[in-house]
C-alpha cells in the first residue's frame, strides 16, 4: 500500500473582508502583505494589492486564528540601500506586533535582516529566491527558513525529488494565478513599461495593464519562406491552473498549495479557494488501493466536474465575446495553461476565445 498526504491550501487576501471570505471558502492558510507607510512600493504592487494598515492586519489576524486559519505576511519588498534599513525594521515589528503567524521573505538581504533581529517565528521563502533544485532549498534551509515555495518552471518529478532529498524543509508549489515568463524577480521589462505603452494600445482590452507581458506579438516561422503562425501574448503573465496535477502533487508530498492572486478582486479569491478546498477534499478522501495508475485514473474522472465551473477572469472581456464568464475547459483547458507542464507559460494552442482577442489564426 502507499500514501498520500494531504497538502494545505495558501490563499492571498488584501483586506479583512476578502480574509473572511477566503476563510470561509476553507483556506487553510492565508498570505497578505500590507502597506509600508510613506514608502513607495519597488516592485509597484498597487494599494489594493495589500492591506491598508497594520490594525487590520491584526483583525485579519485574530479572526483567521479564531477560526484555526494561520496568517502569513509576505515581504517582497527587498532593501536596496543602507537608509532603508530602519524602515523595514520598523515595519517587520509591526507585523510581529499583530500576532502573525510567519513571514514569507523574498530577499537574501531581508532574510539576514529578519534573522538579525531575534524573531521567534516561521520564514517561508518566497519563490523570489528562486529554488529549482535540492541544493538551493538545502542551502535556504540553512539559513533558518521553515517551508520553500518553489518556483514556477518545474516538472512534478523535479518537485518530488526536491521533497525527497530535503525531508526537513516544508515544500510548498502555486496551483493556481498567474505566471511569468521570465524567472521570477527576474522581469526587464517592468523598468521600460511606458516605452511599451503605445503597443499596448494597439489592440482594446490592455488598457490599464501594469506590465506589456500581456501584449500580443505576430510570430513567424522562417524557413523557405516567411509564413505567419499567430498572434499570441508570447511573453505570456497570465492564468494557470493545476486541476488535473493535484493528484501527482499530493504524491509528490508537498507541504503546501500556493494560489496567487493579491491583486485580484475578492470574488476570484473566494471562488479560486472554494474551488480547490472541494477538490483537495476530494482527492484526500478517495480511497487508496494498490494500484497507483488506477487510483490516478478514478482521480482523474474526479477531477472533469471541476473543469465546468466559472474562470475568475483577470482580463476585462473582449469587444464582441460574451460577458459571461467561460469554464476552465474552455479557456485554461483549450490552451493548455497547466502548471508543471513543459514551456507551459507560452500560448502554443490558442483557444477560440483568444484567436477573436488578439486576431490570431
Amino acid at each position: 500500500m502507499w500514501t498520500m498526504s494531504r497538502p494545505k491550501i495558501l490563499s492571498p487576501v488584501s483586506s479583512f473582508e476578502s480574509a473572511v471570505g477566503v476563510v470561509s471558502a476553507g483556506a487553510d492558510e492565508i498570505y497578505c502583505a500590507v502597506q509600508i507607510p510613506g514608502a513607495e512600493h519597488i516592485l509597484n504592487r498597487p494599494a489594493g494589492c495589500c492591506v491598508s494598515t497594520y490594525d487590520e492586519l491584526g483583525n485579519i489576524a485574530r479572526y483567521a486564528r479564531s477560526q484555526g486559519v494561520d496568517t502569513i505576511v509576505t515581504l517582497e519588498l527587498p532593501f536596496m540601500s543602507e537608509f532603508m534599513i530602519g524602515q523595514m525594521r520598523e515595519h517587520i515589528a509591526s507585523c510581529m506586533d499583530q500576532d502573525i503567524d510567519g513571514l514569507i521573505v523574498g530577499d537574501l538581504g531581508l532574510l539576514t535582516l529578519v534573522r538579525d533581529m531575534g524573531l521567534d517565528i516561521p520564514l517561508y521563502a518566497s519563490t523570489y529566491l528562486v529554488a529549482l533544485n535540492y541544493e538551493a532549498v538545502d542551502f535556504i534551509r540553512k539559513l533558518g527558513v521553515k517551508r520553500v515555495i518553489l518556483e514556477r518552471h518545474m516538472s512534478v518529478e523535479e518537485i518530488g525529488q526536491v521533497v525527497q532529498r530535503n525531508p526537513d524543509v516544508e515544500i510548498e508549489v502555486f496551483i493556481h494565478g498567474s505566471g511569468c515568463s521570465n524567472i521570477n524577480f527576474n522581469c526587464y521589462l517592468e523598468g521600460g513599461r511606458r516605452k511599451v505603452e503605445a503597443l499596448q494600445q494597439e489592440y482594446r482590452g490592455t488598457k490599464g495593464l501594469p506590465t506589456p507581458c500581456r501584449t500580443p506579438f505576430d510570430v513567424y516561422e522562417i524557413g523557405d519562406g516567411e509564413r505567419k503562425v499567430t498572434r499570441a501574448p508570447i511573453l505570456d503573465g497570465y492564468t494557470f491552473c493545476a486541476l488535473c496535477r493535484l493528484p501527482e502533487l499530493f504524491e509528490a508530498g508537498v507541504t503546501g498549495l500556493k494560489i496567487v492572486g493579491r491583486c485580484l478582486p475578492i470574488t476570484y479569491q473566494v471562488k479560486t479557494t472554494e474551488m480547490y478546498r472541494k477538490l483537495v477534499d476530494v482527492i484526500a478522501q478517495e480511497e487508496i488501493g494498490r494500484s497507483r495508475r488506477a487510483h490516478r485514473r478514478r482521480l482523474m474522472r474526479l477531477i472533469e466536474p471541476f473543469k465546468e465551473e466559472p474562470f475568475q477572469p483577470i482580463l476585462p472581456p473582449s469587444p464582441g465575446l460574451s460577458s459571461a464568464p467561460p469554464s476552465i475547459r474552455e479557456t485554461l483547458c483549450e490552451e493548455g495553461r497547466c502548471y508543471f507542464s513543459p514551456l507551459f507559460h507560452v500560448p502554443y494552442r490558442p483557444s477560440r476565445r483568444s484567436r477573436r482577442r488578439f486576431g490570431a489564426r
